[in-house]
């Protein structure tokens, strides 16, 4: 809702702009941008991938091909196409802007890091956890080579990173990534914000790896429960973890009891959550 009513001010700003600023202005081009962006998260793909070409257009116009600003139009584009699936067009923008910002701010700028954190979100996308791996190690050694250790804009990568190393069957080696990540987010967004869910989640994943459950089951427990935090009741971060939880609680004999949360979720579940809790039954079923 809200990003409806953000594009819908954006549009009159931009009737504004055009008429008395002329279509190729600075502030022209920015407003286009920030139409496409709010028609993204609005749920207007179409009009998203619209705007943002005549963005890029227009935005070129203004600072030449190669301005930084440039890759902040292709980066924001490749994140959109991803959303629809169309990772191989995401990537090559993805790509493209990696090499502009490195050519024209440097290769420690830590606005490339954009770039390499999302190359390797869309290797995830394609099962391929070991170059995912190393996009967030890549991110993270950027990122260390301009800021402090515990710098809020390694929190991030450091959990990506975790992820894979858990997905590569590795979970001893994801949690020294994890525990700087929850220590990084406690510190900048407190303990109780949502924001610790994602990394708490993935501690409970790595604890189950390692064939403690009780642990583990504490662990969604709180996941779940931070990802409630903000005020939403309903979350992909919370669906995750209460699936983690129900695997706890097989894995410590209490088939009843994981049965018993996994039937609550999916009785509350939004369509795209009910695949992964109906696959989690037929697991334990099975």
């Amino acid at each position: 809702r809200e990003y409806r009513r953000s594009l819908e001010e954006f549009e009159r700003a931009l009737e504004i702009f055009e008429s008395q600023l002329g279509p190729e202005h600075p502030l022209t081009a920015g407003v286009t941008h920030n139409m496409a962006y709010s028609a993204r998260f609005a749920g207007e793909p179409e009009r998203a991938e619209e705007l943002y070409r005549a963005s890029l257009i227009r935005i070129q116009a203004v600072y030449g091909e190669d301005h930084p600003n440039v890759g902040v139009v292709l980066n924001n584009f490749a994140n959109l196409l991803k959303d629809q699936g169309r990772l191989d067009e995401s990537e090559e923008l993805h790509l493209r802007t990696y090499e502009l910002w490195k050519a024209s701010l440097g290769p420690d700028h830590p606005r490339i890091t954009w770039s390499l954190n999302n190359l390797g979100l869309i290797e995830r996308e394609r099962g391929d956890h070991v170059r995912a791996r190393r996009y967030f190690e890549e991110t993270i050694s950027v990122l260390e080579r301009t800021f402090p250790p515990d710098h809020h804009e390694l929190g991030t990568p450091l959990n990506n990173l975790a992820r894979e190393l858990i997905d590569l069957g590795q979970p001893a080696a994801a949690l020294p990534y994890i525990d700087r990540a929850l220590a990084i987010r406690e510190r900048v967004y407190g303990p109780d914000h949502s924001f610790l869910s994602s990394p708490t989640y993935q501690k409970g994943l790595a604890e189950l790896a390692l064939g403690r459950p009780e642990n583990a089951e504490s662990l969604f427990r709180r996941a779940a429960e931070l990802g409630r935090s903000d005020g939403h009741t309903r979350s992909h971060e919370v669906t995750a973890a209460r699936v983690g939880l129900a695997r706890s609680l097989a894995a410590q004999g209490r088939p009843r009891d994981a049965r018993a949360v996994l039937l609550d979720e999916l009785e509350i579940a939004e369509a795209d959550e009910r695949p992964e809790i109906e696959r989690a039954i037929r697991e334990l079923e099975g």
